[in-house]
């Protein structure tokens, strides 16, 4: 099973979620990127992935047969390159989103002022990032620190728990990476989906960061309303495109007559939904019509903008990017899902999707 993700609500981030954990984890502050414009709230910082020791690939992000909780940083750090090969081979999509970016690493040690390592070299040259490669560079940012450690102590904070020779590097894992302020949607509160998530970037308005584009409804198959917004006996988590597609009037007048309270500032307004497709530009379809709005009408909506992108795919496949596990052939469309509508403006959203390979 595994471990659900956890939030960061207070100065200090929180593990509630483990149960059990083999050893004890290093208190850190929560880190917060004084050079962003909007000010960030420890509850921003939430969990990226969660790291298992993998018998053959070194590291995996999926607690599944032959994985164990955290992964040693001395081992990672002796990670040879056959092995980041091999993992690299057999890529990880919760990481699709990582490919070509450098990254850096920052550790908020007790006692310590905050250490940023230096971005990654690896991820400059069309690379693609697999658990055991970002386990092998935390390994590295850590063992600096380590070298460096006299230097990042603060006076007003005793360490002598926390010191190189109480805590020595070989003994410390990774468990998790926790994530802020990237331009990528995160969807990890999200335990046991049933198919993979479409990695999409965020798409912004003028002067928006992307946290500043939230959830702003969750959508589940209902068997006779076709769809709500609320998880309610008869609902599951998902509404089916192609059968949102195919939702006639009956079915939308029906879950008209039980409209949800949420959605009643939307009643009459014109609407849209943008998708930022993985090696695509963004597709931007017209408004819809007016209307009272259901969350039946919506999934109907956003089925008919994402069957138009389709049969436009080819016109906004981007010349950089390459796509060829994310075209048509390998993700049709009667196995995409509406998870959920992620709000940019009053009435402009972004659906969150996901495909059903086993459907």
């Amino acid at each position: 099973m595994e471990h659900p993700p956890s939030a960061s609500n207070d100065e200090y981030h929180n593990f509630l979620a483990y149960d059990n954990l083999p050893g004890i984890l290093i208190p850190q502050k929560v880190y917060m990127d004084p050079t962003l414009r909007q000010k960030p709230e420890p509850k921003d910082v939430r969990t990226f992935a969660t790291f298992y020791r993998h018998e053959t690939r070194g590291a995996t992000l999926s607690a599944g047969p032959r994985a164990t909780l955290g992964v040693s940083l001395a081992e990672a750090l002796a990670f040879d390159p056959v092995v980041m090969k091999q993992a690299r081979d057999i890529p990880d999509l919760a990481l699709a989103s990582l490919e070509d970016r450098t990254l850096k690493f920052i550790l908020e040690w007790p006692g310590c002022t905050p250490y940023l390592s230096a971005y990654t070299r690896y991820g400059r040259e069309r690379c693609v990032w697999s658990a055991a490669r970002i386990a092998y560079e935390v390994a590295r940012a850590v063992r600096c620190f380590y070298d460096k450690f006299e230097k990042h102590i603060s006076r007003c904070s005793p360490t002598d728990d926390w010191t190189p020779n109480r805590i020595p590097f070989d003994k410390l894992y990774l468990l998790e990476l926790r994530q802020s302020n990237d331009e990528y949607h995160s969807f990890l509160s999200y335990d046991n989906l049933p198919g993979i998530l479409i990695p999409q970037s965020v798409y912004l308005g003028t002067n928006q960061e992307p946290k500043d584009v939230r959830t702003f409804a969750t959508f589940y198959r209902h068997q006779t309303l076709g769809a709500t917004i609320s998880a309610e006996p008869g609902a599951t988590l998902g509404v089916s495109l192609a059968e949102a597609l195919a939702f006639d009037s009956d079915v939308m007048k029906q879950a008209r007559h039980s409209r949800d309270p949420a959605l009643a500032h939307l009643h009459d307004l014109t609407i849209k939904f943008i998708l930022a497709w993985p090696g695509c530009i963004y597709y931007v379809p017209r408004y819809t019509g007016r209307c009272a709005w259901t969350a039946a009408r919506i999934s109907y909506e956003v089925a008919r903008a994402v069957h138009g992108f389709y049969e436009a795919y080819e016109q906004h496949v981007s010349v950089n990017i390459p796509t060829d596990d994310w075209g048509p052939e390998q993700v049709p469309f009667n196995k995409l899902y509406l998870l959920e509508l992620r709000q940019i403006s009053e009435r402009v959203f972004q659906p969150v999707l996901y495909y059903d390979a086993h459907q």
